[in-house]
């Protein structure tokens, strides 16, 4: 079976510390997608860890929500963003046709 494709809203602390590290070793599950405001960072310069463009170059990279949720191929929502807006995202993933999941 083909992993689940998934999507990250955000990319601070939630992602990067208490998601990701259980999602990418997970052979079921493959990260391919990003919703992330900041511009993507001149990579000869970026430093680890500064955007997701760095540490994922084969993501996808949106920078507004209507685009990622858009993108058909993802599956699965992860929200990593300020408790405030979970629902919000978490409504949009569900009426876009995606499983989500907010933490």
């Amino acid at each position: 079976m083909a992993p689940i494709n998934v999507g990250i809203i955000g990319y601070g602390s939630s992602a990067k510390i208490y998601n990701l590290p259980y999602i990418t070793p997970n052979p079921d599950l493959a990260v391919c997608a990003f919703l992330q405001r900041a511009p993507a960072p001149d990579l000869q310069t970026a430093k680890p860890g500064s955007h997701c463009t760095v540490d994922f170059p084969t993501a996808k990279h949106y920078q507004h929500a209507d685009d990622f949720f858009a993108d058909s191929y993802i599956e699965l929502v992860i929200v990593c963003t300020h408790p405030d807006s979970h629902a919000v995202f978490a409504e949009r993933a569900l009426r876009a046709g995606k499983n989500g999941s907010s933490f």
